[in-house]
C-alpha cells in the first residue's frame, strides 16, 4: 500500500496557470476588445447577445439527424433479428 503513496510523496502538484487568450497581433484602428463586468472580453461593435452563427446551428442539426438515423437503424435491425428468430405457428 505504501509503495504507491510513498512514490508520489515528494512530487510537486500541478499548478494552474491563468489562461491567456490570443488576440490579433495588429488590430485595426477602432477594433479593440473591451472587458465586461464578468471578465469576458467582447469585441467592439458586438453586443454579445447574437448567439451562434447559422452554419453552426445547421451543422448541429445535421449531426443530430445523423445520430438519430443511426440509432433508429440499429433498433430496427435488432427488432428484425428478434422477429426472424421467433418460431412461426
Amino acid at each position: 500500500m505504501c509503495k504507491f503513496a510513498c512514490r508520489f510523496e515528494n512530487k510537486v502538484g500541478l499548478e494552474r496557470r491563468p489562461r491567456l487568450f490570443a488576440t490579433r497581433s495588429n488590430p485595426r484602428a477602432g477594433d479593440f476588445a473591451t472587458q465586461k463586468s464578468d471578465g469576458n472580453a467582447i469585441e467592439a461593435g458586438h453586443s454579445g447577445e447574437e448567439g451562434p452563427p447559422f452554419l453552426t446551428i445547421l451543422a448541429g442539426f445535421i449531426v443530430f439527424l445523423l445520430v438519430c438515423w443511426i440509432l433508429a437503424s440499429v433498433v430496427m435491425w435488432v427488432i428484425g433479428l428478434i422477429i426472424r428468430l421467433l418460431p412461426s405457428k
